[in-house]
């Protein structure tokens, strides 16, 4: 037995061949891809990320801007694929299958929500329309125009077996773009769903960095406040109406406070809505363009929830 770091890059050595890690070391979660183990007396997550954008995040992003993520203990490129595996800080995780909607979810406690949207603010604010803090980054996506185009132009056309998005839905969704791409910009999470919050006991930490960008922060609100689940074939969503304007504020005076940006509460409420109508989008996107992989109940549900908020005054 060597040190905690030999161990576990010789157990990284095996992986990049194996692909499965040893049960000796490591137990499954109910996770796919997550297993926990307990190396040299440390507890640790192992993770196969099936993006090396992931591993790019936690090597070169966390430790030098201080990211609100598990700590990394240490990384391996996968030679069998794009993906790479990272052994990480065991945090509190939501337990698979638990609905946001369920009394016990830590999503419908008021003090964490806040403690939650604390963070984001921060974190956005961090490098709130700073690209040069992130230049040397040329592995980091960006978003353009290009992508917001290219996603409208497919929504509009769905194939065939998906049902057409009202010419109301598209329009707003053509009027957000244009509003989103003129707007702010600034290091996004991609993917800021309620799951991937883990906890460092009372203190936030976001998951699951395969979809870290450059782009606007509303997507990132966007996804979070649009997640839904089906009730009686409808979308109810997990976060309720009454509850986003005073999240909202938070997140503006969060903002503020690190980038010394003084966003206006109406403004703010409207590049949220855009953001809420693309993160629908996106979902609905998702599923079109790979017809023979996508899942027409969830692109039913999506569509719903896109047209009823599209809908609201």
């Amino acid at each position: 037995m060597g040190t905690l770091e030999e161990d576990i890059q010789a157990i990284l050595r095996d992986l990049s061949a194996a692909q499965r890690p040893d049960r000796a070391h490591f137990a499954p979660t109910a996770l796919e891809q997550i297993w926990t183990g307990d190396i040299c007396g440390t507890p640790v997550v192992l993770k196969r990320s099936e993006h090396a954008l992931e591993g790019l995040v936690y090597r070169h992003l966390v430790p030098a801007h201080g990211l609100p993520a598990p700590a990394l203990v240490a990384a391996r490129e996968d030679p069998a694929g794009d993906g790479c595996w990272l052994v990480l800080e065991p945090v509190s995780c939501t337990p698979p299958g638990l609905s946001p909607r369920s009394p016990t979810h830590w999503w419908q406690n008021a003090e964490r929500r806040d403690r939650a949207l604390t963070l984001v603010a921060a974190f956005h604010g961090q490098f709130w329309n700073r690209p040069a803090a992130l230049a040397e980054q040329t592995w980091l996506p960006r978003y353009t125009a290009d992508h917001f185009w290219s996603a409208l132009d497919l929504l509009s056309r769905p194939p065939e077996g998906f049902v057409p998005l009202s010419e109301p839905y598209l329009g707003q969704l053509a009027s957000a773009a244009e509003m989103l791409i003129a707007g702010s910009a600034t290091l996004i999470h991609g993917s800021l769903n309620i799951d991937n919050l883990g906890w460092r006991g009372a203190s936030p930490v976001l998951l699951d960095w395969e979809r870290t960008a450059w782009g606007t922060p509303y997507a990132d609100l966007g996804r979070l406040f649009t997640r839904v689940e089906a009730l009686d074939g409808r979308p109810v969503p997990f976060t309720e109406r009454a509850w986003i304007p005073p999240l909202l504020e938070l997140y503006r005076a969060g903002v503020a406070a690190v980038a010394d940006v003084d966003l206006r509460p109406e403004a703010l409420a409207l590049d949220v809505r855009n953001g809420m109508l693309w993160e629908l989008a996106v979902d609905l996107w998702r599923q079109t363009r790979e017809p023979a992989r996508g899942d027409a109940r969830k692109y039913g549900l999506a569509r719903l929830a896109a047209e009823e908020l599209a809908a609201e005054p």
